[in-house]
């Protein structure tokens, strides 16, 4: 499995991460960045630690707390775009698309690569919103040939959804 997925920690209860809490992480983890200069490890460990927390919250529908974890885990470690997905994972499935497409352009600009996750979850959500892919993610200053890819990726995501939607119609 990729890194940070599969590896979920057990959460005392699913609503026991408070708001506070997970500003206080926040809080602890930007007092180590201004430290020394980066993200030390065991920000990067209790960022990880989080982020687990925030799927396995995920995986049972329980949003609101993940949601907390998965920000104080971006909190914790702002230069990690596989936290900035996984935030926008959970922004999109809980319908906040502005927030996801946010989260998802972030982690491209941190990680302008072909498999990072976001290609296809930003045209997941661009074709589901109807927005004009390949500009936006061009305007937010993210590699041409990744903004074209995402472009790619929602025409042929939404012709997928046109053809099903057709179909099911057909069938009815």
């Amino acid at each position: 499995p990729r890194k940070g997925v599969g590896r979920n920690l057990r959460a005392p209860n699913p609503g026991a991460l408070s708001m506070r809490r997970a500003l206080l992480w926040a809080v602890a983890g930007l007092a180590l960045v201004t430290a020394v200069g980066g993200v030390s490890d065991d920000a990067r460990t209790r960022a990880q630690a989080m982020n687990d927390e925030g799927i396995a919250l995920a995986q049972r529908n329980d949003f609101r707390p993940a949601l907390e974890a998965l920000r104080g885990a971006v909190a914790l470690d702002p230069s990690s775009a596989f936290l900035h997905n996984n935030l926008g994972v959970v922004l999109m499935r809980t319908g906040q698309m502005g927030d996801a497409r946010k989260a998802f352009l972030a982690s491209l600009k941190l990680r302008p690569s072909m498999d990072n996750d976001a290609v296809g979850n930003l045209a997941d959500l661009f074709a589901y919103t109807g927005g004009a892919a390949g500009r936006a993610v061009a305007r937010a200053g993210v590699k041409p040939e990744i903004a074209d890819a995402v472009q790619r990726l929602t025409v042929q995501r939404r012709s997928a959804n046109t053809g099903t939607a057709a179909a099911a119609a057909a069938a009815a």
